[in-house]
């Protein structure tokens, strides 16, 4: 069926967007924290070579594609979020606290939508429910087992609440 109003030529340019992404990404990156130096010739030549080198891994492009549809759902979400705390606070701040850290919640959101993408797009190769897994990989398999990684998380959250339970006493 014909329709006036087909999106389909657009996937022809998902690779592209997928590269100006990840060069805008790396080229802030490099830009904001000065790691090599802070020269814009330097950084934009290494995240033009980064960027280009996406193009020849589909599994970068699938991750990138992945990630950059839900970190816009996340923004979207979270800017209807600040506009409806906004009506009901009246304030300037738009009714968070001062002292709220929201570049660390940013950043730990991206975090979980990359561990996210990660299974998603190189979950069936590193699972050992797949079939056909490939029985060399028997030490990925069992790093990516779902109780080794469930032991690091529980892990990583109680050294962190034994850290906070520290301070306070």
């Amino acid at each position: 069926m014909a329709t006036v109003i087909d999106f389909g030529f657009a996937e022809f340019f998902v690779p592209l967007f997928s590269m100006i992404f990840i060069f805008l990404i790396v080229y802030a990156i490099l830009q904001k924290t000065e790691m090599l130096g802070g020269k814009q010739v330097t950084d934009f030549a290494i995240a033009l070579f980064l960027s280009i080198l996406v193009l020849f891994s589909n599994s970068a492009l699938e991750l990138t594609k992945f990630m950059a549809v839900w970190l816009v759902v996340i923004l979207v979400i979270l800017v209807f979020m600040i506009l409806a705390f906004s009506f009901w606070s009246g304030d300037s701040h738009l009714g968070f606290d001062k002292d709220l850290d929201i570049k660390g919640i940013l950043f730990w959101v991206m975090i979980i939508v990359l561990a996210i993408g990660l299974t998603q797009v190189f979950g069936p190769v590193l699972t050992p429910y797949a079939s056909g897994a490939d029985p060399s990989r028997v030490v990925l398999r069992t790093l990516f087992h779902p109780r080794v990684i469930g032991a690091v998380i529980l892990l990583i959250i109680v050294s962190n609440l034994a850290k906070l339970l520290k301070h306070e006493a």
